[in-house]
């Protein structure tokens, strides 16, 4: 029983998380969580492949080719050849993505704010700090 509260607890977490990010993104930018998340993969780390960027974002590479779609039609990334690679391709933030940077961190350190402060007030900090002496 106490493992499912903690995972419903952790999922509560995660979806208030993902909400004032969301919110934050919205005020600059047309991206979701998932969307922010790979920019900002790839800011640090430019002309990744597929299956890297997948895991780096906490998702399965046979789920990730509509997340590229997207962001290759909104003109944030595009797909490159592996030069090591024939049969490979690399993803590489193109202009617009690379200028999103200033605009993401804006949002992010609002959101971190946000998160902060709402978690600090309601206790969330101190229940995940909980959770971890388990």
């Amino acid at each position: 029983m106490l493992l499912l509260k903690i995972w419903l607890f952790l999922d509560q977490v995660y979806r208030s998380v993902t909400t004032i990010i969301e919110k934050r993104l919205a005020v600059a930018t047309e991206l979701n969580a998932l969307e922010w998340a790979v920019i900002c993969n790839l800011l640090a780390n430019d002309r990744q492949r597929p299956t890297d960027l997948a895991k780096s974002v906490g998702r399965p590479s046979t789920s990730f080719t509509p997340i590229l779609d997207g962001l290759e039609s909104k003109g944030y990334v595009t797909r490159v050849p592996d030069e090591g690679d024939r049969r490979a391709v690399r993803i590489l933030l193109t202009e617009k993505g690379k200028n999103l940077k200033n605009a993401l961190r804006i949002a992010a350190n609002a959101a971190a704010r946000e998160i902060r402060d709402n978690f600090a007030e309601n206790g969330v900090i101190n229940q995940i700090s909980q959770i971890a002496d388990i």
